[in-house]
């Protein structure tokens, strides 16, 4: 689930890759939730004179309600750093979590939702430009049969292409716009659904290249990635 590069239409790849040169890692600071910690309560069990009968009931082991499971502590995914724990995390605790696993697979559906319409839209505008050259290319050909003055030359199809131009960019202005909304979108999802990367610790990433213990911008966007191609694969349809 890539949002800067996942896309099977070749031209709306390169679209899509223009924003992600300028797309920041985000880096939320969450706390981590500590699982509550479970312990067997301690059983004093004091000496019986030998002639005294003892108390069973005093000495018998406390009972456990079998319908009360203990609570196993959840690792912190946001002290991940490296990649070979980032994937443990994911295949042994995102991944049991039905209700997770169906957020991410809805996020992967509207991602590619989007870029579907973002593609047809672009290729909508583009026929459009087409047929109206082709339209007037008709009509030349009509007035020019009829001994008549073809269009208004050659300046009249020079402004009709820097105007196709000009529209064809604000159209993929608007895309970029939409396309850094979705990634927002994205991140703020998965930050929330403590997946590796993005969830990670403001003080786990260095502001400067090759500080030692932490990670650097430039690492942490590359890790985004690979965690959102492996999201893709293991919950994608």
């Amino acid at each position: 689930m890539n949002p800067y590069q996942n896309t099977q239409n070749p031209q709306l790849a390169s679209i899509l890759q223009n924003l992600a040169q300028f797309t920041q890692p985000i880096t939320p600071n969450h706390d981590p939730i500590p699982g509550p910690a479970t312990s067997a309560p301690s059983v004093a069990v004091h000496d019986v004179p030998s002639t005294a009968q003892p108390n069973k009931t005093s000495l018998a082991a406390p009972t456990r309600d079998p319908r009360r499971r203990p609570t196993i502590p959840q690792p912190d995914s946001s002290r991940i750093t490296e990649w070979p724990p980032a994937v443990k995390y994911v295949m042994n605790t995102l991944s049991k979590n039905p209700e997770t696993t169906a957020k991410i697979n809805r996020l992967i559906k509207n991602q590619h939702e989007n870029e579907r319409q973002w593609w047809a839209g672009r290729e909508a505008l583009i026929a459009k430009h087409k047929g109206r050259v082709e339209s007037k290319k008709k009509a030349d050909d009509l007035l020019r049969s009829l001994g008549g003055a073809s269009g208004h030359g050659v300046a009249d199809s020079s402004s009709t292409a820097q105007e196709e131009k000009a529209e064809l960019e604000r159209y993929d202005k608007k895309v970029y716009a939409a396309l850094g909304q979705m990634v927002a979108a994205v991140d703020r999802e998965l930050t929330m659904l403590r997946v590796p990367f993005f969830a990670i610790k403001h003080d786990l990433v260095s502001k400067n290249e090759g500080e030692d213990g932490v990670l650097s911008k430039t690492r942490l966007m590359e890790l985004q990635k690979k965690m959102l191609q492996l999201l893709e694969d293991l919950f994608g349809d």
